[in-house]
């Protein structure tokens, strides 16, 4: 047990450096999220990812990036249409409520009392297989991006140890999506 605490431990610490590389790099916001999503499956464990650059000025995505079953299974007009409705009736409220609480990262269980009381879980998540969302905001002092990772029905939910992974993360990948949008 203890060499795998110790193997974890570092390619946590390898990610970690990776991401904070990639994020000092001058890459494009998008291309930025692309690769670190990359780099965070070695270290948190998930199915799919949505990741997106933010305008500062009203947290609204200026450019979304989509990968693994994520990107395979949200692709019809319907889908699109269920994202747009729930980002603009529960995602952005839960946005201006994270920044106002200076928490950039949250797993989806604990807003609104539950999954069962949350429309993203409800009209979309669900219906796709999908059971639990960590979501994260990309901030350095405003908020440049955010995203969420998924995990299917079956998988645990997301950890106290995945959490502070992303916590950890969340203001490098901020500070290069800031630096790539000035």
């Amino acid at each position: 047990m203890v060499g795998t605490v110790e193997s974890k431990t570092f390619t946590d610490e390898q990610t970690f450096a990776e991401i904070k590389r990639l994020a000092s790099a001058g890459l494009e916001g998008p291309e930025l999220l692309r690769r670190a999503a990359e780099r965070l499956r070695r270290s948190v464990f998930f199915e799919g990812y949505c990741f997106a650059t933010l305008d500062p000025a009203n947290s609204l995505m200026t450019h979304v990036v989509e990968g693994g079953s994520l990107a395979e299974r949200a692709h019809t007009e319907e889908d699109r249409a269920v994202v747009e409705r729930v980002y603009f009736q529960e995602d952005l409220g839960r946005i201006f409520s994270l920044l106002r609480d200076r928490r950039w990262v949250q797993p989806l269980s604990e807003y609104a009392g539950g999954l069962e009381r949350s429309m993203r879980y409800d009209e979309f998540l669900r219906p796709l297989g999908y059971r639990y969302d960590l979501d994260s905001l990309f901030v350095d002092g405003d908020a440049w991006g955010g995203g969420s990772l998924v995990r299917e029905a079956g998988d645990p939910d997301f950890s106290g140890r995945d959490v502070a992974f992303m916590e950890r993360v969340a203001p490098y990948i901020g500070a290069g999506l800031k630096t790539a949008a000035l």
